[in-house]
């Protein structure tokens, strides 16, 4: 049992614990000491608002995701490969309460205060005074459908940034599930947290898959058939990127939130759903790739072309999915980097989610991709670069060889800012830290 004074004193030690060191290596390999201040800064955000009391004391640490492929497939019952990645992660301290409360502080964002008798029935319901922690409201009200709750006192220290392209409203949702799910012993499995997390998101009116999710809370790299949503089939990879001798390298040069998105993201979930609608099925899963072409002329003259590319794109990304995880586990380096480019060309021509509809000729993401892969050339190395997330204003995906990794980012640290640039390493899921101490 760790209460929140065994916690401070550990955090505030002269010299790193071996329990510190023990856990948090694997999610910081390399790095445990330049996290420890932001450890010590939530601690104290923790404390000056809700005090030193007795108490177990629920620390949780959770990464962003990549999508490495599988670019708006979940949604409609496809495939995806996804990794847990840091370093960037957020951080959250909690206890129980006995006074059937919620209240929560997250630094820079909002500050929470709910009683779970308040809670609204639907995400419609969702009060006006509430907009900004809708996400949080979500997994609350959603959680208290499948099991019985009480309160919870957090704090929040976000690291993952908004509009990345590495799933910061995953990782929040994700992380207050476990700290509920361990706080209360709630018993959910992963895929049933990432459920809830994901119904979570229509209270910010947001209609996505459940590869996020899944990928926040699973170690590593995960390969995700969503064909069944209530029980998706997946598999976690023992090869890494670092196996291939590359390394991912998110740019994001502009981080944003993306709510004002929420109308491009579902133009594709729709527009593909849609198409399933012919068929008289609910999406894209349930239609078979040799009907989808059988009808495909009479496809284009009901819905037109853009629609129809969605659903082109859905299929051929399935199989290219399949060939990418084949890829990395067979350490084929120039296979996995042509499906790499190839999937973000589709996302391009296809989705055409490289830039926000009216914005054609100022989105960054297609002058990202194309400059990168320019300078691969010039530099004569292999590169694999697309959009990585929703796309239309996120960042982009590198897989850059290992030992160009420091040129790399030093070009492009110097066209967007060092900021913007973030190596990424594969890292274990949401995880508890410092619960023996």
């Amino acid at each position: 049992m760790a209460t929140i004074k065994q916690i401070g004193n550990i955090l505030t030690a002269t010299s790193l614990d071996r329990i510190v060191m023990n856990d948090l290596n694997p999610l910081y390999p390399d790095n445990v000491a330049a996290q420890i201040p932001r450890y010590q800064e939530l601690f104290k955000y923790f404390t000056d608002n809700f005090g030193e009391r007795n108490g177990e004391t629920y620390l949780i640490d959770t990464p962003g995701r990549i999508e490495v492929d599988g670019n708006h497939t979940d949604h409609n019952g496809g495939r995806v490969l996804a990794a847990s990645v840091g370093p960037l992660s957020n951080l959250m301290l909690a206890m129980r309460n006995d006074e059937q409360k919620v209240r929560l502080h997250s630094k820079d964002y909002f500050d929470l205060e709910i009683n779970l008798s308040d809670l609204p029935t639907e995400a419609k319901d969702i009060s006006k005074q509430y907009r900004k922690a809708a996400l949080a409201i979500g997994v609350i009200t959603e959680l208290s459908k499948v099991r019985e709750i009480g309160g919870l006192d957090a704090a929040v220290l976000g690291g993952v940034p908004d509009g990345s392209g590495l799933s910061s409203s995953a990782g929040f949702a994700t992380e207050l599930l476990t700290a509920y799910n361990d706080a209360y012993d709630l018993k959910l499995s992963k895929v049933e947290m990432a459920q809830i997390a994901q119904k979570s998101e229509l209270y910010m009116n947001k209609e996505c898959g459940l590869m996020d999710q899944m990928a926040c809370l699973h170690d590593g790299i995960i390969t995700i058939d969503f064909s069944n949503p209530l029980m998706p089939e997946f598999e976690v990879l023992e090869k890494t990127f670092a196996d291939l001798g590359y390394t991912a390298i998110v740019v994001n040069p502009a981080e944003q939130g993306h709510a004002e998105l929420t109308p491009e993201y579902n133009r594709i979930r729709h527009g593909m759903e849609e198409v399933a609608g012919y068929f008289e099925k609910s999406n894209l899963s349930q239609v078979s790739y040799d009907q989808f072409k059988a009808e495909k002329v009479d496809l284009i003259r009901k819905f037109g072309p853009e629609k129809v590319f969605l659903a082109d794109h859905f299929y051929e990304e399935n199989e290219r999915v399949k060939a990418t995880v084949s890829a990395l586990k067979a350490g084929d380096a120039k296979k996995f980097l042509i499906n790499i480019n190839e999937s973000g060309d589709s996302s391009r021509d296809k989705l055409k989610n490289y830039w926000v509809h009216g914005e054609e000729e100022t989105g960054p993401i297609e002058q990202m991709v194309v400059s990168t892969r320019e300078y691969a050339r010039k530099q004569k190395f292999d590169i694999g670069s697309r959009v990585t997330g929703g796309g239309f204003r996120g960042g982009t995906l590198h897989f850059v060889p290992t030992d160009k990794v420091d040129a790399f980012t030093d070009h492009m640290a110097g066209i967007y800012g060092a900021d913007a640039v973030h190596k990424q390493y594969v890292r274990p899921g949401a995880t508890r830290v410092l619960k023996a101490v």
